[in-house]
């Protein structure tokens, strides 16, 4: 109606909702303002209250300080400017004491392990072992040593670790008590040929079966017998079952001019057991090398005859080496030994150890002196050549 009257309505109008438009805006303003206010009176809370947390900390921090950052305060910390010594830090080994229990690399995570290496070869004993920053005295880094009482006894290129270079080198170091089979290196390590398994008499203080022939001898001869290594993997046998009837052919020897000892002895076993054994003979006492054609033991001064080789001087007398004097040209009149040799107290044929070859009669005595003849290749009888 005021409007009416006033005959200007419209722009009264217009006029009015402007001035509601910026009441509004104003409102809106104001209202922002207000708020902004509270936000930012709610933010200066906030800040002083950082503050206070701040000036807190660095309050506690000052009265015990962290200076290595390592999360123990210094009045924990042994040493407080290095961030990798603190209490219950690994030990490492740094020469540093990382766990402050007052020593230094103790019980280290990374000790490496350090073994006893008693017969300073450069291998230690693996069953003797320590952990140490430090080389212990007497240690090596380098395990596998199978005898540590043996310099000459480490493992070879290929890891093999023979106990020693003889049965004897064995039992002297401690590492063989009782009779079996042991690996030995005869030519030593890396040397010569492979480590070979050998028999072993422990109770003999270390003799090594060196030689085992036996009865069961299919086209061969042995009028070569103990030169060069031969057929060492059959050594392994040993004496009793290489005599015994169901063993198979034996034939082997180590090089008895190369091999390391000092004494040697002869043996006969029949059906497993030992029948004969001789007395101990010097090596020095040896008058040619094995091998040769001849007689390697001539009665002075062990009173035994040992003559061998092959056929052409056994049975025909030709190229006997170092012929004693009064000795026959062949070996104590043979004529049918073939390749063989003959061992006794006698310088008569067939008194002793009689072993034909096959290019003759083809038979061994069973034993010592017995007479009775094992033909070839029936088993039952080995002859063995122990050294020590």
């Amino acid at each position: 109606m005021i409007a009416s009257s006033l005959g200007c309505g419209d722009d009264i109008v217009e006029a009015s909702a402007d001035s509601d438009d910026e009441i509004g805006d104003s409102g809106e303003s104001q209202g922002s303002e207000e708020s902004g206010e509270s936000e930012s009176g709610e933010g200066e809370s906030a800040e002083g209250s950082g503050e206070s947390e701040s000036a807190e900390t660095e309050t506690t921090d000052a009265s015990d300080p962290d200076a290595d950052m390592d999360g123990v305060p210094a009045s924990l910390d042994c040493d407080d400017d290095d961030p990798e010594v603190y209490p219950g830090a690994e030990e490492i080994c740094d020469e540093k004491d990382n766990d402050c229990d007052e020593l230094v690399d103790n019980d280290a995570v990374d000790a490496p392990l350090w073994y006893t290496d008693a017969d300073m070869d450069g291998y230690g004993d693996e069953s003797s072992s320590t952990a140490s920053c430090l080389q212990p005295p007497d240690s090596i880094g380098q395990g596998g040593d199978c005898n540590d009482n043996d310099p000459e006894a480490y493992p070879d290129a290929n890891d093999v670790c023979a106990l020693g270079r003889t049965c004897k080198a064995i039992y002297d170091s401690g590492a063989g008590i009782e009779d079996g089979v042991y690996l030995i290196d005869p030519e030593g390590v890396d040397e010569g040929g492979e480590p070979v398994e050998v028999w072993c008499d422990m109770t003999e203080e270390g003799m090594t079966a060196a030689l085992i022939i036996n009865s069961v001898n299919e086209g061969s001869d042995v009028g070569d017998f103990g030169d060069g290594y031969v057929e060492n993997q059959q050594l392994a046998v040993g004496p009793s079952l290489a005599s015994s009837e169901v063993s198979d052919g034996v034939q082997a020897w180590l090089d008895l001019n190369d091999f390391e000892y000092t004494q040697l002895r002869l043996a006969a076993y029949a059906g497993g057991d030992e029948g004969y054994l001789s007395e101990w003979i010097s090596r020095d006492d040896l008058r040619i090398d094995f091998g040769q054609n001849g007689y390697l033991l001539y009665n002075d001064p062990n009173g035994y005859y040992w003559c061998g080789g092959a056929k052409s001087y056994a049975d025909e007398g030709e190229g006997q080496v170092n012929k004693p004097a009064g000795a026959y040209d062949d070996c104590k009149t043979h004529n049918n030994l073939g390749s063989g040799w003959d061992f006794s107290e006698s310088t008569e044929r067939n008194m002793g150890m009689t072993a034909c070859g096959t290019d003759g009669a083809g038979w061994m005595f069973r034993n010592y002196e017995d007479g009775f003849k094992i033909n070839y290749p029936d088993g039952g009888v080995a002859y063995v050549v122990w050294v020590r």
